[in-house]
């Protein structure tokens, strides 16, 4: 088996991967350029792989370690650089997108892949056939396989290196080179080492003199190779039975030789690195100012043309924008005493076209005497310093007596020479009647909210007292009434029940409208109290499930708060839980409801989820509004008003209330109110 020196593998490696990155450098500036200077750099990178391949093949032979110093024939030693150089500039060349540009990617990628590993492979075995015949060679059948294999695999991936190179345009970049490089160099190398693997040395017929066979062999006589199994594969002796002078001799002078080449590529390949990287820098630089310089220009380019563009049609804009607005334009240098007015303030003030207005006096003229006063102060303000802007609603009127409201806007500008005061008057009077008109009815649906709410409060009192009537009335005949044989005790209880029931109904439709009515009409404020959390809840879930005559069990309740005792308004806080229990348990379809709860020191969130048939789609548009209803819900009882007063109190506490999600398998909604800890008293 052959046996290598480890320091000189290790050099023949560097080689390769040097020798890639400098190709990498050279050929990513022929992916910058054109002409001339792109096949100058196509070339040097080409020279720049096949010179690494080759070296780093005859390094590869400087590290085995033989008994014979290995003789090389110089001419086909030469020779066998050739086809490196051709696989090397076949690949870069297909890699660049001018070359074969009909040819797809496909048969591209496979021609360039096997003309590098052609050019490998050709290299390799005729380099191997430059050692002289004085020791025969025998190749492995499937080392040349595996070699081969391996050299098409990193052709492919050296064809793609390239590909992306030369199709980004991006240039160099050291890291991309670096990684390739370190890549590219092992790759190369192992396919040296995988063809070594398989090369076997013969000496059979060999005469060997004192120095050239082994001191064991001088003291005991001629070894048989066929026979001694402690001999070298095919007749050559192992190297570590050779400690003469002559096997040091060539162990050294192979070192020696290596590390010459070594140095002498590296002085080439790092010339090559630094023209390349130096030669981008400065085509990075030329680039940046060219493109500073562009940009510029294109920056004067545009800016003469818009100047030019400006003083061309300032003054024609300028008078269609005047004429185009219904807004009235004015300047003032009270300086100078210059006064500009826009057309638009004859038809806004009434006035005949022939006036002459010289003065802020004269628009003064026509407001209502304090509107008056106001706009003459805020003029002399500006003038003297005192402030630069004013913002007016004034009212002007017209010489047949109409009086319109109008918005004067007004500041001073330091662009011009000296500084002048530029404002508008905005007609709004329109807006100043749509003001009055909605405050007049915000006013009466005030009055109508306190009507509505008045008129709830006598007719569910004047409700109470006959519900009273009846709930006292069937508690007596409860008690007064017997059993009969056309009445037995079952059917008896059955009518009171029913009779409660409806009673109870009564009641809840009451509270419910009363709730929604004091809400609504902001009777309910929020007063928050310290009470715990786990207790409220607790008490209002054994309400609801008691209503509703379900056990308990039948609401999952989970609590996780960071403190039990919140600031928190009880009532309204009740309100939401219950109306979203009671939706849950009422729609649920008799399913187990979850509530949960989650506090911190600043907000509380709290889930409630059934497992019913979900909301209609109809209805999600307007489903906190009062007396909502899903046709999915209709035949079931209700007023419509639970998620209506859920919200409101929600929002009254200072949060809200929101579905989170509803479909065929239930309903959750989130109600989420801000709160902050307390000690209980």
């Amino acid at each position: 088996m052959l046996t290598h020196q480890l320091f000189v593998v290790f050099l023949s490696v560097a080689v390769a991967i040097l020798s890639a990155g400098a190709a990498y450098v050279l050929a990513s500036r022929a992916a910058t350029t054109q002409g001339f200077a792109q096949t100058a750099w196509l070339w040097a990178s080409a020279v720049a792989l096949a010179l690494g391949i080759w070296s780093m093949h005859f390094m590869g032979l400087l590290a085995l370690r033989l008994p014979i110093r290995l003789h090389l024939d110089p001419w086909v030693t030469a020779l066998s650089f050739l086809p490196a150089l051709a696989g090397a500039w076949s690949l870069i060349g297909l890699s660049r997108p001018a070359t074969l540009q009909p040819l797809a990617e496909t048969p591209r990628t496979l021609l360039a892949g096997l003309a590098l590993a052609s050019g490998v492979v050709g290299m390799h075995y005729l380099g191997m056939l430059a050692i002289d015949p004085v020791m025969p060679l025998r190749f492995s059948s499937a080392s040349v396989l595996v070699a081969s294999t391996w050299a098409f695999l990193v052709s492919l991936l050296a064809y793609r290196v390239y590909r992306r190179l030369f199709l980004s345009g991006q240039g160099l970049a050291l890291g991309q080179a670096a990684g390739s490089s370190l890549v590219m160099g092992i790759a190369i190398a192992g396919m040296h080492y995988l063809a070594m693997s398989g090369t076997r040395f013969g000496i059979q017929g060999l005469c060997l003199t004192d120095r050239l066979t082994p001191v064991g062999d001088r003291l005991a006589g001629s070894v048989n190779p066929s026979t001694d199994p402690n001999a070298g594969f095919a007749g050559v002796p192992s190297p570590l039975d050779m400690p003469d002078l002559l096997s040091l001799q060539l162990l050294s002078e192979n070192v020696w030789l290596a590390l010459v080449i070594f140095l002498l590529l590296m002085v080439v390949h790092v010339a090559g690195l630094l023209a390349g990287i130096y030669d981008a820098r400065l085509a990075d630089q030329n680039r940046r100012k060219a493109e500073q310089l562009a940009q510029e220009n294109q920056v004067l380019d545009q800016r003469a043309e818009h100047l030019s563009a400006q003083l061309s049609h300032e003054q024609s804009i300028l008078k269609a924008a005047l004429d185009a607005t219904q807004d009235v334009i004015f300047s003032w240098c009270g300086h100078e005493k210059t006064f500009f007015v826009s057309q638009a303030v004859y038809p806004l003030f009434g006035l005949q076209s022939h006036q002459m207005l010289t003065g802020p006096h004269d628009l003064q003229a026509q407001m209502l005497p304090d509107d008056a006063m106001r706009f003459e102060e805020g003029i002399a303000d500006m003038v003297a310093g005192q402030s630069t802007a004013m913002h007016l609603d004034v009212q002007v009127q017209r010489p047949e007596g109409e009086r319109r409201w109008l918005a004067v806007r007004a500041q001073v500008t330091t662009a011009t020479r000296r500084p002048m005061i530029v404002g508008a008057l905005t007609d709004i009077t329109l807006l100043k009647q749509r003001e009055l008109d909605a405050l007049a009815l915000a006013d009466q649906q005030k009055e109508l909210a306190a009507f509505r709410g008045q008129i709830v409060r006598i007719v569910s009192h004047e409700l109470r007292t006959p519900l009273t009537v009846l709930a006292t009335g069937t508690e007596l005949l409860r008690s007064r009434c017997q059993p009969s044989p056309g009445l037995p005790p079952e059917k008896m209880a059955t009518y009171f029940q029913n009779m409660d029931d409806a009673i109870e109904q009564i009641k809840a439709v009451l509270s419910e409208v009363l709730q929604y009515n004091k809400l609504e009409t902001g009777e309910l404020a929020n007063t928050p109290r310290c009470l715990s959390l786990s207790a409220q809840i607790q008490q209002t879930v054994e309400l609801v499930c008691k209503a509703h005559h379900r056990p308990i069990q039948s609401v999952r309740v989970s609590i996780d708060a960071e403190q039990d005792h919140l600031w928190l308004d009880g009532f309204l806080f009740e309100q939401v839980i219950r109306n979203l229990m009671t939706n849950a348990l009422k729609y649920g379809q008799q399913q187990p409801v979850f509530l949960r709860a989650v506090a911190d020191a600043h907000l509380l969130s709290v889930e409630v989820e059934d497992q019913g048939f979900g909301l209609s789609p109809e209805l999600l548009p307007r489903l906190f509004q009062p007396f909502a209803r899903g046709s999915n819900a209709a035949h079931l009882p209700g007023t419509g008003l639970g998620l209506s007063i859920a919200h409101r109190a929600a929002v009254v506490m200072g949060g809200s209330l929101r579905l989170l999600r509803t479909g065929e398998t239930g309903s959750t909604f989130v109600c989420a109110v801000p709160v902050s800890p307390c000690e209980p008293t």
